[in-house]
């Protein structure tokens, strides 16, 4: 490789929110590679409990320029998350009838993705 050159990642895909031009396929990109993620697209969070599937570092970047604050941003996330499941009972809402409203699985695609909606049912836990 030539001294200089410019190597980018294949880690996600990107679309282009305004144009929905689609620069990369979800099923090629390093972090939807359905080989080491079965259903890439799908919210499964059981699929990291296992021995086998581990948190993928490519999200924080790679060799000399990866991240040096990827330590602190998972512990914090650990902290955040596990406090508020402590703190917190979550549960999905109800209908008129008290079944559960299970949320559509509904994504915006960009840089930063996140869920369309997401109404649940926040109790405090008792001591």
């Amino acid at each position: 490789m030539p001294a200089g050159t410019t190597v980018i990642a294949n880690a996600w895909c990107v679309e282009l929110p305004l144009t929905r031009i689609r620069l990369l396929k979800p099923r090629r990109a390093m972090l939807h590679d359905e080989t080491v993620f079965p259903e890439p697209d799908k919210f499964k969070p059981e699929r990291f409990l296992g021995p086998i599937t581990k948190c993928p570092d490519a999200a924080f970047g790679f060799g000399r320029r990866t991240c040096p604050g990827r330590f602190m941003a998972r512990s914090s996330l650990w902290i955040g998350i596990a406090s508020v499941l402590a703190a917190f009972e979550i549960s999905p809402r109800l209908d008129e009838h008290g079944k559960p409203i299970l949320p559509e699985e509904k994504y915006d695609a960009g840089l930063i993705s996140c869920v369309f909606s997401l109404w649940v049912l926040y109790r405090k836990r008792h001591d």
